[in-house]
């Protein structure tokens, strides 16, 4: 039981670290004033991740 606790945690955790990256990446996208490959490198997401959020918007 403890360790499906701890697994659990852990995904939350991990959902959480990717919607802030994703959160971030959008804010960028919407500066303008970065480059796909430079907003891909600060936050950790793929280029085809942050091509996939720019159609988003």
């Amino acid at each position: 039981m403890c360790k499906a606790v701890e697994e659990f945690s852990e995904k939350i955790a991990v959902e959480r670290a990717n919607e802030e990256k994703n959160s971030i990446a959008v804010k960028m996208l919407k500066a303008g004033k970065y480059a796909l490959e430079e907003i891909s490198n600060l936050t950790g997401l793929t280029l085809l991740e942050v091509q996939d959020l720019q159609k988003t918007l």
